[in-house]
């Protein structure tokens, strides 16, 4: 994790969308291994996953900043509202994201929760001004019929852990356009923390009031959760820092092809024709939106932010 002690000068040091792509696509790794932890722990309650989650996360943060620095951590005034609200949507995202792991298969999960970009583009609209060009939907169409053909479609899915997967989309969407407006202000690290902090905050009352079960023995998979977590947060943070919102979190659905390939890899949740198709529509699709990107993002900054 020493990259984390320098992820704010390397993050504003590059130009263009390419760096922030790459970023994007090895958090989608690392939030896809994340994944693969949560399911090992299938004895622990999940309230315990998302409080090793980002016990873990916060301790990393903790290690990596020199003690004199860590006042840099609360944040700037003006920004603390945002950082508050980031902290909270996140929180949310993760459970329910974390709920669909469990009792998803991992491609099905990730492909509802991979439905973020919508969102992230209707919060960006919002918040950041940024316009939706209608090439950017067309891609992004692409990109979710080319997700939903990775999964197959045609499966029975559990109600409650579908619902919760598709409400981390929206939280997520939430927690990552507010990670662009305020990102050019905060250290990577700061975001990270509030987030640690609110999420550990709100998580211990409900492990007291439902009583949940904590299995000792899986506390090693427990702490890859947060180890995967905290590596996936940061490149996901850089990657956020520059570059159109919708463009650079489309390729998120790289995720997706992550989690069909551990899932075919670890539980034998066998792929198809059906997989190599979508694989294909979102490759072409995340095209598009690179070159869409590099003409109207030039040095990979939002003109209108």
């Amino acid at each position: 994790m020493v990259f984390l002690s320098g992820m704010h000068r390397s993050a504003t040091d590059t130009s263009g969308l390419l760096p922030q792509i790459l970023l994007m696509i090895a958090a989608s790794l690392s939030f896809a291994l994340m994944g693969v932890f949560v399911r090992l722990a299938s004895g622990t309650h999940v309230i315990w996953k998302v409080f090793f989650r980002n016990l873990v996360v916060l301790l990393v943060i903790l290690i990596t900043v020199p003690p004199r620095r860590w006042p840099m951590l609360i944040g700037t005034p003006g920004q603390r509202g945002l950082l508050i609200a980031r902290g909270l949507a996140g929180t949310l995202g993760v459970l329910g994201y974390f709920i669909g792991i469990q009792f998803l298969p991992l491609a099905n999960a990730s492909l509802l929760n991979r439905l973020n970009p919508f969102f992230v583009a209707a919060f960006g609209a919002i918040f950041l001004h940024q316009p939706i060009r209608w090439n950017q939907a067309l891609a992004m169409a692409l990109a979710f019929a080319g997700a939903i053909m990775v999964i197959e479609p045609g499966g029975t899915f559990p109600v409650w852990p579908t619902a919760a997967a598709l409400s981390s989309a929206m939280f997520a969407g939430l927690a990552y356009a507010i990670i662009r407006r305020i990102s050019d202000r905060e250290d990577p690290r700061t975001v990270m923390a509030y987030f640690a902090v609110l999420s550990l905050a709100s998580t211990l009352p409900l492990i007291a009031i439902l009583a949940a079960p904590l299995v000792i023995a899986e506390l090693p998979w427990l702490a890859g959760i947060g180890l995967f977590a905290a590596g996936g947060q940061a490149l996901l943070t850089m990657a956020y820092r520059r570059g159109h919102a919708a463009t650079v979190s489309a390729f998120g659905y790289s995720n997706v092809i992550f989690a069909a390939i551990l899932g075919f890899l670890l539980y034998d949740e066998r792929g198809s024709l059906w997989f190599f198709t979508g694989a294909g529509l979102i490759f072409i699709s995340l095209l598009i939106l690179y070159f869409i990107g590099r003409r109207t993002d030039g040095d990979g900054r939002n003109p209108r932010t």
